[in-house]
């Protein structure tokens, strides 16, 4: 593998995913395309993100969900948003977890 290639199981992911939002391609489709469960495909994605660099976002709504390579500003914009969205919703969710009490949620349960 050269300086400027992907690994095969990485790049069997990269190749198929399609430049623009315009036409997305979700994770089943991926799935049926290579035969890697959809777990696989999200970490491959993950990689190739965070190792690699390249700027793969995922639509989450309904209309255009599923994955592509932002070609503008406003596509990367339109991918980063769910995720900063989720990020947001997790932090609270881990500042809830750290600041509950561990008592006070027994008054919840018929014990």
């Amino acid at each position: 593998m050269t300086k400027n290639q992907l690994p095969p199981h990485l790049y069997k992911v990269f190749k198929l995913l399609p430049l623009g939002m315009d036409l997305p391609i979700t994770a089943p489709d991926i799935e049926k395309l290579t035969g890697l469960d959809v777990r696989t495909i999200r970490e491959n994605i993950r990689q190739l993100v965070v190792d690699y660099g390249i700027p793969i976002c995922g639509g989450r709504d309904n209309k255009l969900g599923g994955y592509y390579i932002p070609q503008n500003e406003t596509e990367r914009l339109a991918g980063v948003l769910p995720l900063q969205r989720q990020y947001d919703q997790e932090h609270k969710r881990i500042h809830a977890l750290l600041t509950a009490d561990l008592e006070d949620w027994r008054k919840y349960r018929d014990v």
